[in-house]
C-alpha cells in the first residue's frame, strides 16, 4: 500500500486510476484532429492535449463522485455497468458548462462525441483487465496470520473482502504441540518454516493477543532473512482499515509511536483555518440556513436550534448548536442513542441529517473557540461517563477540540451502541495519530461529496468487538487497557 496524504491506498487502485486517466486521454486523442494540425502545428497539438487532459480530469472526478474507486464497488461489474453511464452523462453536462466559462478549452462537437464513445469502451476494457488482474491467484500474495483472537479474525475478514489489496489469506496459524490452522484440523506442521512452505505464504502477519513469551522470534527472524515479509498485525490493520484496533492497543503503543501529540502549531493552524472556513460558510450558506430554519418551524412546533451539552477538549463541557431534526419531545424518557433510522426524526430532520445540513449552526461554536471544523464528534456527558468506564483509551479522543465533521463520521454510521462507539473511537484515534493538513483536505472533500450526494458512505462492517468478545466468553465492559 502507498501512503498518500496520511491515508493508505492500495497500489493496485492507484494504478487503476492512473491507467483509466491515460485511457480517457488516449480515447479523446485518437478521435481529435486538432484542426488538421496546420501552421503552428506544435502549439495547436500542445493546446489540444491540454483540452483532452481537462476532459480526463472532469471524467475522473465524476468516477470518484459516483464511488467507482470505492473499495466496496471497485471490483463490481454490476456497479460499473450501472454507474458509467451516469459518469459520462454528468461529465458531459459539466463540460458544456465548462466550455461556456472557458471557450478556449472547447474540443469541438464531433471530436467530443467520438472521443466520448471511444473512451467509454476503452474504460470498460481497462476495468475488465483490472478485474482479471485482481482475481488472478497468480497475481496475489499469500498472507499467513499468526494468532486466533479478535485482531486476527478482523484482519482475515477485511483482507478477504478487499480483493483490490492483492492479498489472499492462507489462514490463521497457532501453536498447540504443532502449528495448526484454525478451522482446518488436518493441517499440521512441526516448524513455522514448514507451515510457510506448505501454504506457500509470502507474508506473515503477527496478530497474537498476548505476545509475551508466545512469539517465535528466532523462527520469524530466520524466515525474514529468506525473503518472507514479517508484519505487525496492529500496523497492518491500521493501514488496511484506516482505524486503530483499540482492543489490541496497549499504553506503550501510545507512548512510543509517532503521533497522538498535536503540536501548538498544529492546533493554531487548525483553529485559524476553521475560523476562516466558518466565516466563509456563514456568508455563503446563510440563505440555505434560513430556508432550513423556516422548514423546521413549519413542520413541527419547538425551537429551530437545538442547544445541547457536549464534552469537548480536555473533557470540558460546552453547549453545541444544531438545527433541530427531531420532535420537541424526543427525549421525554431520558437520553437515548441517535440512530440513522429513528422514529423521533422529522421529515425535514431526515433530509438535513442525511446531507449534514443540521451541523451548519456549529460554525458559531467554531467562532466561539469551542470546536474545530474537523475533529472527533463531541459526545454527550451522559454517554461519555458510561463509555469511558467500558472502553479503554476513550478519553484520548478529548485531546483535541471536537469537529463538525471528521474521519469517524465519514467512515462509520451513527454510534447507537457501545460496539458502534468502539468503532468510532478507532477511527478517531487514527485521525489523532495522523493529524495533518493533508488528511484534513481529504476529509473536507469527502464531506462535501456527502453533502452533495445526500447519501451515507456504504460501510463494510467488521465483526464488532462486542460480538467477538461474546464468542470468546467476555463482555465489552470487561475490556481494559493492558499494561
Amino acid at each position: 500500500m502507498i501512503r498518500l496524504l496520511h491515508i493508505y491506498l492500495p497500489t493496485r487502485m492507484l494504478l487503476l486510476v492512473a491507467c483509466e486517466v491515460l485511457v480517457i486521454v488516449l480515447g479523446f486523442l485518437c478521435t481529435s484532429n486538432f484542426d488538421s494540425l496546420g501552421p503552428g502545428a506544435a502549439g495547436i497539438y500542445v493546446l489540444g492535449i491540454s483540452k483532452v487532459i481537462a476532459v480526463a480530469g472532469v471524467f475522473t472526478l465524476f468516477m470518484w463522485y459516483f464511488d467507482l474507486y470505492d473499495p466496496l464497488y471497485i471490483t463490481s461489474r454490476r456497479e460499473l455497468i450501472a454507474r458509467v453511464p451516469q459518469v459520462f452523462g454528468c461529465a458531459t453536462l459539466a463540460m458544456i458548462l465548462l466550455y461556456r466559462i472557458f471557450p478556449a478549452l472547447r474540443l469541438g462537437t464531433l471530436n467530443f462525441l467520438f472521443g466520448m464513445v471511444t473512451a467509454w469502451w476503452m474504460l470498460v476494457l481497462c476495468r475488465e483487465g483490472f478485474l482479471w488482474f485482481t482475481n488472478s491467484h497468480a497475481m496475489t500474495g499469500k498472507v499467513l496470520i499468526l494468532g486466533n483472537g479478535t485482531l486476527a479474525e478482523s484482519l482475515m475478514e477485511e483482507i478477504r473482502n478487499r480483493p483490490e489489496l492483492g492479498l489472499e489469506v492462507a489462514g490463521c496459524l497457532n501453536y498447540s504441540e504443532k502449528w495448526r490452522l484454525t478451522g482446518q484440523p488436518n493441517f499440521a506442521a512441526d516448524t513455522l518454516a514448514e507451515a510457510v512452505t506448505k501454504l506457500n505464504a509470502h507474508i506473515i502477519v503477527v496478530a497474537l493477543q498476548d505476545r509475551r513469551g508466545h512469539i517465535p522470534l528466532l523462527e520469524l527472524l530466520s524466515l525474514k532473512v529468506k525473503g518472507i515479509r514479517i508484519e505487525d498485525g496492529v500496523e497492518v490493520y491500521e493501514r488496511v482499515c484506516g482505524k486503530i484496533p483499540v482492543e489490541s492497543l496497549n499504553p506503550s503503543a501510545l507512548l512510543f509511536c509517532k503521533g497522538f501529540s498535536p503540536s501548538k502549531t498544529d492546533r493554531f493552524l487548525k483553529q485559524a483555518t476553521s475560523v476562516v472556513f466558518s466565516i466563509i460558510g456563514l456568508l455563503v450558506l446563510w440563505p440555505l440556513m434560513l430556508v432550513v430554519a423556516i422548514a423546521i418551524k413549519l413542520e413541527s412546533p419547538g425551537p429551530v436550534l437545538l442547544r445541547q451539552e457536549r464534552v469537548g477538549e480536555d473533557g470540558k463541557s460546552f453547549t453545541i448548536l444544531k438545527f433541530r431534526s427531531m420532535r420537541q419531545d424526543a427525549e421525554r424518557d431520558g437520553p437515548r442513542w441517535a440512530a440513522a433510522v429513528d422514529s423521533r426524526i422529522t421529515r425535514v430532520g431526515a433530509f438535513i441529517r442525511r446531507c449534514r445540513i443540521d451541523e451548519l449552526p456549529q460554525f458559531f461554536n467554531i467562532l466561539r473557540g469551542e470546536m474545530y471544523l474537523i475533529g472527533p464528534r463531541p459526545e454527550r456527558p451522559f454517554f461519555v461517563e458510561r463509555l469511558r468506564r467500558e472502553i479503554p483509551f476513550y478519553d484520548q479522543r478529548h485531546v483535541l477540540k471536537p469537529g463538525i465533521t471528521g474521519w469517524a463520521q465519514l467512515k462509520s454510521g451513527y454510534a447507537d451502541s457501545t460496539a458502534a462507539s468502539i468503532e468510532k473511537l478507532q477511527y478517531d484515534l487514527y485521525y489523532i495519530k495522523h493529524l495533518s493538513l493533508g488528511l484534513d483536505i481529504v476529509i473536507t472533500l469527502l464531506t462535501i461529496k456527502t453533502m452533495l450526494t445526500g447519501r451515507e458512505r456504504a460501510v463494510r462492517r467488521q465483526p464488532s468487538v462486542e460480538s467477538i468478545s461474546r464468542k470468546e466468553g467476555a463482555a465489552v465492559p470487561l475490556l481494559r487497557a493492558r499494561s
